[in-house]
């Protein structure tokens, strides 16, 4: 012990405290985001619902970058030919107009 009571600290205990500091800043960091650019009534509506379902932030930016990236990625798989590759079927009787009923309407005829 020293003069003052105070136990002298050794070069290598330092180093381990500085090295768990180090740790936990890099672990603490990792789980960190800053966003910019969010719309501030969108995130307190955002918040108020978070809270009522007892959700974390954390869980629910989770949830819901899941779910755009999901939407994102449907969106992306559809096939723009698809449509040509269409059949015709038929609706049953009293239909065969409907076609011509329907461009009727559409088009303003009649």
């Amino acid at each position: 012990m020293s003069k003052l009571g105070v136990v002298p600290i050794t070069i290598a205990q330092s180093i381990v405290e500085f090295i768990r500091y180090v740790i936990h800043v890099i672990h603490v960091k990792k789980n960190m985001i800053t966003v910019r650019d969010v719309d501030e009534e969108v995130l307190r509506k955002f918040k108020t619902m978070i809270t009522s379902d007892k959700m974390k932030m954390g869980q629910a930016l989770t949830h819901a970058m899941k779910d755009w990236m999901k939407q994102k990625e449907r969106s992306g798989k559809m096939d723009s030919t698809s449509f040509l590759k269409a059949k015709p079927f038929d609706w049953g009787k009293g239909t065969e107009k409907t076609s011509e009923e329907i461009d009727d309407i559409l088009y303003l005829k009649k």
